[in-house]
């Protein structure tokens, strides 16, 4: 738990390791990840960022662009990323990593469904629930084909948040019950857990009632106001008989006769 002096350890060891064999050695980049865990503890995330981008490129330099290191540390920086709501380059890097992994190890790795997951929180931060759900969805078909029920219960945990922030209360309250019911199979009645599900579950049916109760108050509004601003049918038909009235009163004015001109006779000249 000496997180200060973990850091010096670590920064002196990779300081020793450049100089006996080179900055591109795998013990120096074991010594970087140390240092940026411990700059992740200490909420430095800048500086953990920056450390953790130079060794990647040290991974990328001994291991290639395909390798498990250079994954892990795509996902690293694009979760980093994500908490300092930088969230076009936590995007680029989860991608990234979603990428390599589809390279080495197919489309049905497990840690596929957990890229989705981290995607699909970033997509929600940022108000593309469909997009959320979308990657929520494919990320339970991968879980379930894997049989690690465990990992469903974030899953539908996030797909209540997602319906809860479209103000559909009733398919986020399925699903956080199909998440409580899961959690009690997994973990018991009693655990921390379980009970942690159970109380947003009781705080999603508040939500739920409260919004159908501001619902049916302005719709009440709405309508009192369109009786108010409405016009009765005796003033309807007041205007109509005084219109009436009006446009018999305004006669045409008859035209006025011109004088005859005589006829000149020709006889007369």
């Amino acid at each position: 738990g000496n997180l200060g002096l973990a850091y010096e350890l670590a920064q002196e060891a990779s300081k020793w390791m450049g100089q006996v064999t080179g900055p591109v050695h795998t013990s120096t980049c074991q010594a970087i990840e140390i240092m940026a865990s411990v700059l992740v503890q200490y909420g430095d995330n800048e500086v953990a960022i920056a450390t953790m981008s130079k060794k990647l490129s040290l991974d990328v330099q001994l291991f290639g662009l395909d390798s498990s290191d250079v994954m892990q540390g795509h996902t690293f920086l694009g979760t980093m990323y994500h908490e300092m709501n930088n969230f076009e380059a936590a995007v680029a890097h989860l991608q990234a990593a979603l990428y390599i992994l589809r390279l080495m190890a197919g489309n049905k790795h497990p840690e596929i469904a957990n890229i989705y997951f981290r995607l699909a929180v970033i997509y929600h931060d940022v108000g593309d629930f469909l997009g959320s759900l979308s990657l929520l969805t494919a990320a339970q078909k991968l879980v379930s084909s894997t049989c690690d029920l465990s990992k469903n219960v974030p899953i539908y945990q996030t797909i209540a948040t997602v319906h809860a922030s479209m103000n559909d209360f009733k398919d986020a309250i399925n699903a956080q019950k199909q998440c409580w019911n899961l959690s009690r199979q997994l973990f018991g009645e009693e655990d921390q857990r379980t009970e942690a599900e159970k109380t947003r579950l009781s705080t999603l049916i508040r939500e739920n009632a409260e919004y159908n109760t501001k619902q049916l108050q302005d719709k009440q509004d709405r309508e009192r106001s369109e009786k108010v601003n409405r016009p009765s049918a005796s003033s309807l038909w007041l205007e109509d008989d005084l219109t009436a009235k009006k446009k018999k009163s305004k006669k045409k004015p008859k035209k006025k006769s011109k004088p005859a001109v005589a006829a000149s006779n020709e006889q007369d000249w």
